[in-house]
Parts: structure tokens; C-alpha cells; sequence
């Protein structure tokens, strides 16, 4: 390592140097105001693991392990324990007060407790005076700082840059006749206080020491450390007299030059400094402990992806955990803790179950936290490393496994069972003796010279691997590389595809005949580009990880798409074969049966793994990891080209999709994606529930982010995906901020996706009990549903003419809460716009709905419309929506602009799914959207009208001639973001809100024309023709409020005040009846000119 490397990383390379026992876990716990973080060692070899809330570079310890395994502590008999909570009035008789002979007795156990290197107690007066302090919050006496709690405070460390490793407080402790010896303290550092300290341990009573680990104030200053080290592994440590252990300042290790680093926060690195270590510097200690352990329960295998390995109760494949008994007693279970969280041991407590002595006890992490038959925890483990714990019912860790990646269908434990001995096992065992096919790590990836991207050119790919045996396996295809792979022995030349023939695009994907659906073979050769993936294999260990990078070369590459591009890779029999492909009609296929097919079914059992890159425009590759992928949709399964949704598993590699996709949502993490065909839209526009979803964006309802994108299925063309967000669980944690377990999603008629329909239900049928002209009713109803919501998604729907709907693609959600009210989403929109001919528009969506004979998807619409306040608000937001959203010239700007993201793309698009006929055609079909645009206003005013037997329309126009003095409103549109004048047609006798606001220093006075409307900022206007409706706002707080120079009291200042004034100029004949006086002086004159002219308006 050159010395141009970081210190930190200088002082990982110690870790060889060393020798020492294993390391059960060095970690922060978590202060009031601070941070937990930790790092584990673990496995054959050293592997270390940050916590979250960590300072990563910051987080090294150094650790030396002869056989580096994780240890078991367990219920123990303490040898000794020093909890330091002694009488401090005492002290004295207790025989420990003089400083030079200090040694605070244990309260449990036997054991002496020595300051060293010349370190004394800390003493500042009083209950200091000892050297005793707040103790730790782990501490059982209570909570830090209360009252009796107390730690062991020291102070006088050597001077700066002397006594490296000598100075400190030592723990001498007999531990014979007790084996499985474990230490443990927690540490706090002052702020001056040497920031690295280095643990060691005697097996000859102080003669020599070895140094078992060094760790640092990662946090800095007033944190608690708790230390933890098993040393079962270390011949001498069991049995033994003369055993002991201390804790010493260390000089700062890779500093060129020697010296203490302070712990002070955010000042890592810094000696020699007037602001920094000082021999003053107080470092304290609590809860030191000497222990024995005895109880034989051992975590002993378990898995955190399974894929097929076994299966629950439910069919499921969860990941699981097996426990093992290693003694010669039974042992009941109930009250332990099984958990996947440091600072939560107690996450799923066991209930009472035995585990006879040898045996094994099968727990599955399966989140449905179940205490019965099977037993099921309330936790999943994260495939990409998860602690592991068993903790007894008094707070005692019993055992865990650390933080470790452990590939699908692959576990991870003990060989021999109960040993310490940690491997992974190619073959599971779950519920019996672990197999003796094991692994002792896991291979190092390969390493790629050149990034997957875009490249004009030729060139050549080098693979690598670090360790000498290793062998790479590599494919071109697609397909995961297995030992039957090609070898790599020479740099692979990744070059233009450029007229290779068709391989995956002339596999049927349907077997319809007679229209435009069906699959047809490319018209001509696709353009295909290059993935390679690689995975490198050596003598017992597991194979490593897949690395894939996809090449995508063409002398106008960067020209070619203007659009994203995601390359997909995977086995191709995961897509084509007959019996597992997704993508084909396959086994599952009912000849002359278009509803069958293998892309009909459902469920994980028909997820298939991928491997998934996102590429940018400009070709940079920023997301590229395995995934999950199903055939998404409903009857568009059937199309030749399907739509996919993504899934991130923690089983396949991560749980999110880490990249912001969408530039109009600040969100950039995803659990699911999906890649969409366009729906019925495929092969007409495949923009138009892309558009029409752009149009709903605003109007309180949620909708999917929209991003076209280009797909390259193991190297060939697949032609234009719509890149959509997901609606599940997920969606709603993120977008809404819920937890996304306790939540309710409802599809068609109340069939369940999440949770239960029993709210629904109920309110559905309290709706049917009861009149809803009640206003009581109505009200009660508006606390079961956001009725704002509702209308909004309804009104949008009716307009766009979706025929598809709402017996068909309608989603709601609630939280299960008492205060969890239904929201609408909206989605698959595609039969808006007139895409077929019945859906024109002319189409009288509205009264299908309103006049319609009653069924389940008119049932809500229906009764809500009995009152007149839910009606008169769906005319006007219906209103609302025509007047903005829809205005004709804005939704042709939106279609043409949405066309045109995907113009150049199409040129290939097309010969690759002939559906779409050709360019000319493909762009002819827009002009149903464009008619549709200009002619459904018109349309659809008529059918309100129509059909609520209105006596007609009202041409309105707004007026705020004074912007600068208040904002209006008409309904839920603000003129703000539109100007005066303002004209929209409502409808007349429809009570129309005019909501006024005036901005500070002014009032509302009124509407001109409308006397009623006098300082009401809130008004309920009811038209009954044309009309032009102009706000009237005025200086003053309030109605009524004076206007200094208003002097004839019309809400304004002007020339008809001015003349008052210049009339009443001069000295007044009495001063308390002159009110042209403005500042009181008792004369009209220049000063009150002045006053009334600051005020003209």
C-alpha cells in the first residue's frame, strides 16, 4: 500500500500482524443523542460490517482471530462484576479511598480492579471526589444519570507523545474451574481524552500481555462503547488463576508521528494541538464483566433467501433459522428473543416450546409472526447481511451470527453443529445435523476493465480475479454463466452487432391469429448489443457473485434512441421455455384458447431472475443489479409484446432500485418498477395513459410517473417500454409517508390485494342503510372516504371517456387506522381518448354511470349523488377540469409533446413489432386523440346538463382588476395561475364557491354587482346566465376598516377624495369634525396632501 493511502486503510494491513481471540462484537450502543453503529468480525479470514449510522472510515478496529468465528455468550455465572454503584458516604470503610492502594471491589464475584501507568481517580469534590461519575445507560441500576448510577471515572493519562499502550485500569480475575471465558465494559471518552484504545489480556498474572483488538471513539466524545470478547478459543484462558485483562491509551496507529488523537467530535486526525489531548482527559468505565458461560443453545444454521429450497406451511419459501441444542437437557424457549436488530434483541419473543437435548428447532423469518404450529417470526433476514440473535428472557445474549451475505439457497452455520465454526453449506439442512458439504467462503467477484455503456467503437474487455486458482466463466448471451461456461483465457472483443441474425425475437410470444395482437416476426434484422457476464470460481469456496455489464456499440449510439435504455438479462428458458418461460404460451396454453397461456399465471412461483442495468442518454450506466421480473397486466398479457414488472428482493440482491428514474419526482428509491407495453394502447400510440396520466397529475389524485425507455432482452431490440411506477405497499410508504404493513388496498369489488375489506365493506353498507340527502349521513360518510378524492378521480375518468372502466381497473386504499380514510388511484387509463370507436367524444360516459341500472361499480357513485351538496361538487369540479385541464390548444401542446420524446425511437420500434403497421400509420392514429381533444368539451358539458335536467350553461368571466391587493378563487381553480380576465363555463343553478383573499393590508369588499357579497370572503354564487363577476379589494384589515384619504368612504382613494380635501383646505373651524385633517394637526394642508396621495388607489 503506497503512503499515499488514507491512514485508516494503513491500519486494516495490522490485521495480519496479529494474533488474538475472536471478537464477539465491537460495537456503539445508542446514547440519548447519539448514533448506534458497529462492526463485526467474522468467518475464516477477516470480514468486517458497519451498522448504519456509522462513520465508515472512521469505524476500524483491529482484530486478530487464530480460528475467527462468532461466539456464543450465553446466560453466564459472572466471575466478577464491577457496576460501580457503591454508597459513596461509604467509601471509606469499604478500604479502597487511598488513592495509591485504589481498587474498587466487585459486587459479585471475587476480582481486583488497578489503575496503571499512574492514572488516579478522577476528583473534582463531592460525589466525584472517588473518581465516580454517570454510569452507563446499560447499566440495570437505571438510565444514565440517575441518581446511584454510577461509572468508574480516571484521569492522568501520560504526557503527549510518551507511554504508548502502558496506561489504563486493569482487571485481575480467577477464572478457575470455568471455561468459556467471556469480558465485557462499556467506555466512555472524554473530549480530551487519547481517542484509540487498545484491549489485552494475561493468562500469566501480568508478566506478558497480547493484545486481543484496538478500537476508537467512532462517534466521538460522550458516547458509551460497550466491548465485548469471547476468548473461548484461547488455549489458557479457561481454568486459570492467573488470568486477567486491561484497557490502555494507544497512540493514534498509522500516524507518521507518535502521539495521542483526541476524541474530541469532527477533529479525527489532529495531535499535537492546543485544543486537543490532554493527560486531564477522563476516560469511564461500567458494567465490567468476567463471565462463564453455560447454556447450550446454539443459532446454529440459517438461511435469508430461499428461493426453493423448502417451503412453509402457506407454500411459502421464507427464510428461516434453526436452533440447536447442544446439551444433555431439555430446554424450554419460551420468552427469548429471536431478532435481526443490536438495539431491539427482543424483536419476536418465542413462546413456550421445548428443544429436547440434540435436537433442532426450525424457525421461520418470515414476517407473519406466528406462534404456531411453525413457528414465525415477525422479521425477514436481508440476504445482504443481517445480524442474527438469541437472547434469554433476563436481557443475556445467548448467540448470534453476524452480519454476512449468504447467497440464495444457500445457508450459512455451524460445522459440527453447536461448534464455532462458521461455513456456508451448498447443501441446507434445516431441521437436522448440518452437512459436511461446506464452504469456507465466499469467491471474490471478477473485475471489469471497461464500464458497460455506450461506445462508438471497438474494443477490447479484460476480465480479472485476485485469487491465483481462481477460474472466470463468462457468456455473451445472456444466459448466467455456470462451470460449463466458457472459460475466459484472452480479453473478449466487444464490437457492433450490426446485422447479427434474430435469435430470441422469433420465438412466438402468443398464439392469436386474424389481427393486429398477434405475434409476428421482425420485419428486419434487430439491432443487438453485447452483455457479458462473468463469475469467477476457486477450491471450497461458494462461486462468486455474477457480475454483468452490457456493451451497447454503434457508431451513432448516442443519436440513436434519445431515450433511456434498460438491458435485461437472464436464462433464456426463463422467458421461452415451455414449461418456466413467462413470456410464451408454453405448457399452460388451451389451443384455440386466447385467455391461457403461460403469461396468464401469477405469483412469485412465476417471478424469474434477472439481472437489470439502467443506462442514461448519454450512456452512462447508472443502476445495474439481479432483480425479480413477471408478465404485469390483465388481458393484455395476450399481446406479442408484454409488459414486465421489476421486482428488488433482498433474495436477489437489494430490496430497492437506487436511482432517481423519474426527473419530476425527488424520489430515488423504488421496490418495484414496472416496464409497460402501453396496455390496449400497444400498437396505436402507446402514449395515451402516459398523456392522459400527465393531465391528472394536479387534481389530488395519485398517479404513476411516466418515463419512455428502450429494452434489450439478453442483448436483442424489445423494442419501447413505458417506465411506470408501481401501486402496492411500498408505493404508499414512500409517496404517502404510512407504514406500509398496515394498510388496506382494495381492487374492483372490494377483492382484496392488502389487508381486509371490512371498513369497506361496512361503509358500503351504512351507504345502503341510510339516506344520503342527510346531510348527518353524508357527513359521516366524508370521515369513511376522502370525498375530495373521489370526485376528483371520477370526474377525470367520466371525461376521458375510459370504457375500461370502473368495472374494470379501479384501485382504493386506506390506512387501518381509526382515522384511515378510501383514496382512489388511478391507472391503466388506456381506453381513454377515444381509442376505440364506441368511446368518442361523444361518448356519454356520464350518464352510463349516473343513469345506468344499479350494479357494484355504480352502487357508490349512485347514492352519494342523492345529496346535493356531493352533486353540486362534482358539477363544478367536472367544470373545474374542462375550463384547465382539458382546454383543448394545452392537451394537443401535451400529446404532441409526449409524441415527440418517442419519434425517433419509433423508426425502430416498428419493424421490430409489425403490429404497429408502419410510421405513417403509427402517426395517422394520433388524430383520434387530437379530435377528441377539441370536440369533448362541448360534448361533455352537454351531458351534465343533460343529465342532472339543467336549464343550461353560464359563460362566466372573472375580473381582479387589483392583483397586487388580493387572490381569487372560483371553486378549486386559483386565478393566480391563470390571470385576469378569467372566463369558464359552469352551469346554471349549480351553487358556485368564489372564495376572495385578500393579501395584507387589505380587505375584501365585495363582488361588483353582487350586493349580498359585501365582505364575505366565501361566497356561494349561483348562476343563472353569462356573466362577468369583478373582486373588489380595498386597504384596510377588515370590512369596514378606514383607509387613511378615503374621505368619502368608497372603499378607495381617488380624485373624488382629492377634491373633498382641496375644498376643506386650510386651518378647520373645528377640530374634532375635520376629515380632510389626516395626521391631526388640525389644518388641511400639504402634510395630510401628502398622506392621502401615499394611499391613491
Amino acid at each position: 500500500m503506497s503512503e499515499k493511502q488514507p491512514r485508516r486503510e494503513k491500519r486494516l494491513l495490522k490485521v495480519e500482524e496479529r494474533s488474538a481471540p475472536r471478537l464477539v462484537r465491537w460495537r456503539t450502543e445508542r446514547s440519548p443523542n447519539g448514533a448506534a453503529g458497529s462492526l463485526r468480525v467474522a468467518g475464516k479470514g477477516i470480514q468486517m460490517i458497519l451498522q448504519s449510522g456509522m462513520n465508515a472510515p472512521a469505524a476500524v478496529v483491529i482484530a486478530i482471530v487464530g480460528l475467527l468465528v462468532l461466539a456464543n455468550p450465553t446466560p453466564a455465572d459472572d466471575l466478577a462484576l464491577w457496576d460501580f454503584n457503591y454508597d459513596l458516604g461509604q467509601v471509606d470503610e469499604m478500604g479502597f479511598s487511598n488513592v495509591n492502594g485504589y481498587s474498587p471491589p466487585p459486587v459479585e464475584g471475587s476480582g481486583t480492579a488497578l489503575l496503571i501507568g499512574g492514572v488516579e481517580p478522577r476528583f473534582e469534590g463531592g460525589d466525584y471526589a472517588l473518581g465516580f461519575n454517570d454510569g452507563w445507560h446499560g447499566d440495570p441500576h437505571g438510565g444514565e444519570g440517575e441518581e446511584g448510577n454510577y461509572g468508574w471515572q480516571t484521569f492522568e493519562y501520560p504526557e503527549q507523545g510518551t507511554g504508548d499502550g502502558t496506561a489504563g485500569v486493569q482487571f485481575n480475575v480467577s477464572t478457575e474451574d470455568f471455561s468459556e471465558i467471556t469480558i465485557s465494559y462499556a467506555h466512555r471518552f472524554s473530549g480530551r481524552s487519547s481517542r484509540h484504545a487498545a484491549l489485552e489480556y494475561t493468562l500469566d498474572g501480568g508478566f506478558t500481555w497480547t493484545r486481543a483488538y484496538e478500537y476508537e471513539a467512532v462517534n466521538g466524545h460522550n458516547e458509551w462503547y460497550f466491548q465485548s470478547l469471547d476468548l473461548n478459543n484461547i488455549p489458557g484462558a479457561s481454568d486459570n488463576p492467573d488470568f486477567g485483562f486491561r484497557v490502555v491509551a494507544i497512540f493514534m496507529p498509522g500516524s507518521d508521528v507518535p502521539g495521542y488523537e483526541d476524541a474530541n467530535d469532527n477533529r479525527p486526525g489532529v495531535l499535537w494541538d492546543d485544543e486537543g489531548y490532554r493527560p486531564s482527559g477522563t476516560w469511564r468505565f461500567d458494567m465490567v464483566t468476567v463471565a462463564s458461560n453455560t447454556v447450550p443453545i446454539y443459532i446454529n444454521e440459517i438461511m435469508a433467501s430461499n428461493f426453493e429450497t423448502i417451503a412453509d406451511e402457506d407454500g411459502d419459501f421464507e427464510d428461516w433459522i434453526e436452533l440447536y441444542n447442544a446439551g444433555d437437557e431439555s430446554i424450554d424457549l419460551g420468552g427469548y428473543g429471536l431478532s435481526d436488530d443490536y438495539d431491539n434483541p427482543f424483536r419476536w419473543v418465542m413462546p413456550s416450546v421445548t428443544i429436547e437435548p440434540g435436537g433442532f428447532l426450525l424457525v421461520w423469518a418470515s414476517g407473519k409472526d406466528r406462534d404456531g404450529p411453525e413457528l414465525h417470526t415477525n422479521f425477514a433476514i436481508s440476504s445482504s447481511g443481517e445480524e442474527v440473535l438469541l437472547t434469554a428472557p433476563d436481557g443475556t445474549r445467548i448467540d448470534e451470527i453476524a452480519p454476512v451475505p449468504i447467497p440464495t439457497d444457500v445457508s450459512y452455520g455451524r460445522f459440527p453443529d453447536g461448534s464455532p465454526n462458521l461455513v456456508y453449506f451448498e447443501v441446507p439442512t434445516p431441521g437436522a445435523p448440518n452437512s459436511d458439504e461446506t464452504a469456507q467462503g465466499k469467491t471474490d467477484a471478477p473485475t471489469f476493465s471497461v464500464e458497460g455503456g455506450f461506445y462508438t467503437k471497438e474494443f477490447l474487455l479484460e476480465l480479472s480475479a485476485d485469487a491465483p486458482e481462481s477460474i472466470i466463466y463468462y457468456t455473451l448471451d445472456g444466459s448466467t454463466p455456470n462451470e460449463e461456461s466458457t472459460v475466459y483465457t484472452r480479453p473478449i472483443l466487444i464490437e457492433d452487432r450490426t446485422g447479427e441474425p434474430n435469435v430470441l425475437s422469433l420465438i412466438p410470444t402468443n398464439m392469436i391469429t386474424g389481427n393486429l395482437n398477434a405475434w409476428m416476426p421482425p420485419n428486419e434484422v434487430v439491432f443487438k448489443v453485447t452483455p457479458v457476464r462473468a463469475m469467477v470460481v476457486k477450491p471450497d469456496a461458494l462461486p462468486s457473485d455474477v457480475v454483468t455489464h452490457t456493451y451497447l456499440v454503434a457508431p451513432d449510439i448516442f443519436d440513436r434512441y434519445e431515450l433511456a435504455v434498460f438491458s435485461i438479462n437472464t436464462d433464456p428458458k426463463n422467458f421461452f421455455d415451455d414449461e418456466i418461460g413467462i413470456y410464451v404460451p408454453g405448457d399452460k396454453y388451451v389451443e384455440g384458447d386466447d385467455d391461457t397461456g403461460n403469461y396468464f399465471e401469477r405469483g412469485i412461483e412465476w417471478e424469474r431472475p434477472v439481472h437489470v442495468e439502467f443506462f442514461e442518454t448519454d450512456g452512462t450506466r447508472v443502476l445495474g443489479q439481479d432483480a425479480g421480473v413477471r408478465i404485469h397486466g390483465g388481458w393484455t398479457r395476450r399481446w406479442a409484446q408484454k409488459s414486465l414488472r421489476l421486482y428488488a428482493r433482498n433474495s436477489y440482491s437489494t430490496n430497492s432500485f437506487d436511482y432517481q428514474f423519474f426527473t419530476d419526482l425527488e424520489d430515488s428509491s423504488f421496490r418495484r418498477l414496472l416496464l409497460r407495453n402501453s396496455g390496449n394502447d400497444w400498437r396505436v400510440t402507446s402514449i395515451r395513459d402516459a398523456m392522459m396520466q400527465t393531465l391528472a397529475r394536479d387534481i389530488g389524485v395519485d398517479t404513476q410517473a411516466y418515463r419512455p425507455t428502450i429494452v434489450f432482452l439478453n442483448g436483442e431490440f424489445w423494442g419501447l417500454h413505458n417506465l411506470r411506477e408501481r401501486y402496492d405497499r411500498h408505493y404508499l410508504a414512500r409517496v404517502h409517508g404510512v407504514d406500509p404493513d398496515n394498510v388496506q388496498i382494495l381492487t374492483a369489488n372490494a377483492e382484496v390485494k392488502e389487508g381486509n375489506a371490512d371498513h369497506y365493506n361496512a361503509m358500503l353498507d351504512y351507504i345502503a342503510d341510510n339516506d344520503m340527502s342527510d346531510p348527518v349521513h353524508y357527513e359521516y360518510v366524508k370521515t369513511q372516504m376522502d370525498v375530495e378524492n373521489f370526485i376528483s378521480y371520477y370526474a377525470f375518468q367520466i371525461y376521458i371517456a375510459n370504457t375500461d372502466w370502473p368495472q374494470n381497473n379501479i384501485d382504493f386504499w386506506r390506512t387501518d387506522t381509526p382515522d384511515g380514510r378510501w383514496q382512489w388511484l388511478m391507472f391503466d387509463t388506456d381506453l381513454g381518448f377515444w381509442l376505440f370507436s364506441a368511446n368518442n367524444a361523444q361518448h356519454e360516459s356520464l350518464q352510463r354511470l349516473v343513469l345506468g341500472n344499479p350494479n357494484w361499480w355504480r352502487f357508490l357513485f349512485q347514492s352519494l349523488l342523492d345529496n346535493e351538496s356531493f352533486q353540486s361538487e362534482f358539477i363544478n369540479r367536472y367544470a373545474d377540469f374542462i375550463n384547465t385541464i382539458f382546454v383543448p390548444e394545452d392537451v394537443l401542446d401535451l400529446v404532441d409533446s409526449t409524441k415527440s420524446t418517442i419519434d425517433l425511437s419509433m423508426h425502430e420500434v416498428i419493424p421490430r413489432w409489425p403490429n404497429f403497421q408502419s410510421l405513417a400509420q403509427w402517426t395517422s392514429r394520433f388524430n383520434r386523440i387530437y379530435d377528441f381533444a377539441v370536440d369533448r368539451p362541448w360534448y361533455a358539458r352537454l351531458h351534465v346538463v343533460e343529465t342532472f335536467n339543467l336549464p343550461g350553461q353560464a359563460d362566466l368571466t372573472f375580473i381582479n382588476p387589483t392583483l397586487e391587493k388580493g387572490s381569487i378563487r372560483v371553486n378549486t381553480v386559483d386565478l393566480d395561475e391563470y390571470g385576469s380576465p378569467w372566463s369558464g363555463i359552469y352551469f346554471q343553478t349549480i351553487p358556485l364557491p368564489l372564495y376572495a383573499e385578500p393579501k395584507e393590508g387589505y380587505h375584501f369588499v365585495k363582488w361588483e354587482g353582487i350586493p349580498e357579497s359585501k365582505g364575505q370572503e366565501v361566497f356561494l354564487y349561483t348562476p343563472s346566465g353569462d356573466s362577468t363577476l369583478t373582486a373588489v379589494f380595498a386597504r384596510g384589515n377588515g370590512p369596514g376598516a378606514p383607509i387613511p384619504g378615503d374621505l368619502n368612504g368608497d372603499g378607495s382613494v381617488n380624485v373624488n377624495d382629492l377634491l373633498i380635501l382641496l375644498s376643506d383646505w386650510g386651518a378647520c373651524a373645528n377640530c374634532n369634525a375635520c376629515p380632510a385633517d389626516l395626521n391631526g394637526d388640525c389644518s388641511v394642508n400639504i402634510a395630510d396632501l401628502l398622506i392621502l396621495l401615499g394611499n391613491w388607489g
